[in-house]
């Protein structure tokens, strides 16, 4: 193998074990190339069901995102995966989210966990506790001072730098597309799975039925109000009620790199 070729398989392994880690399917040669809060637990769902490790990441925690992070990338087959992924002949799916509304997505995110309230206090220089709650504005200034390529997986640009190295052979963007529609057509082409499809839409079903949530009637203009984890928990305003002339500015300007690579899909 020449020295260049080999930099570049190099450099696509390592890219490979960068966060989020795509998912790899070696029967098929498919690369998923995922993001947080764009549908990632409905597709990391059928991922596994593909598998044949549904039934083992339910039995392992309600959450399948721990066996991932625990799990499955340890596993000796996806390992072996990863080796393969550099070869040719291996396609790449992308799956995107409209930067608008995953902004919305994961400022609730943030309200329901609080999980970046100390850093987020620590670069506003101000107190933030998400038990009293803060604003989508706020927390958009926020993004716009932390470099947004190497943060909190759940509010990251979505553009994956292996995708400098691969190029995706199909983009699916949750907003203007019905996801289980495209992975079914996927399927078509893939061997059959080893379980029925009942089983993946029982999964789907018991997360979105604490995952999901459900829309609050009368919301106006959200963009400077202040929410709080007792209500990230509760109804929520629709994602266009918290759009304006300058939240929309500070997204386009937070996730430019998001709207360019994948401008032809927003």
């Amino acid at each position: 193998m020449p020295d260049g070729d080999r930099a570049d398989l190099a450099e696509l392994l390592r890219q490979l074990e960068r966060d989020p880690r795509p998912l790899l399917f070696g029967p098929a040669k498919l690369g998923i190339i995922w993001s947080a809060k764009a549908a990632c637990t409905t597709l990391l769902l059928w991922y596994l069901w593909r598998c044949d490790l549904l039934q083992a990441a339910r039995a392992y925690d309600a959450w399948p995102h721990k066996f991932r992070q625990h799990k499955l990338y340890a596993t000796d087959t996806h390992r072996a995966w990863t080796v393969e992924a550099g070869a040719s002949g291996w396609s790449w799916l992308r799956v995107v989210r409209d930067p608008f509304v995953r902004a919305v997505s994961s400022y609730h995110h943030a309200l329901r966990y609080g999980y970046e309230d100390r850093k987020m206090a620590r670069v506003l220089r101000r107190p933030i506790d998400s038990k009293d709650g803060y604003s989508f504005e706020q927390f958009l200034d926020y993004l716009l001072r932390i470099d947004i390529a190497v943060c909190n997986l759940h509010h990251r640009e979505q553009v994956h730098p292996v995708e400098m190295l691969v190029a995706p052979t199909q983009t699916i963007n949750i907003q203007r597309q019905d996801l289980m529609a495209c992975l079914a057509k996927i399927d078509e082409r893939l061997p059959p799975p080893p379980q029925p499809a009942a089983a993946l839409d029982a999964a789907i079903a018991e997360i979105a039925a604490t995952h999901h949530v459900r829309e609050a009637a009368g919301a106006e203009d959200c963009a400077a109000a202040t929410f709080t984890t007792t209500q990230a928990w509760s109804d929520w305003p629709a994602h266009r009620h918290f759009f304006n002339a300058s939240t929309r500015g500070k997204i386009a300007t937070i996730y430019a790199a998001d709207f360019a690579r994948y401008a032809d899909h927003f």
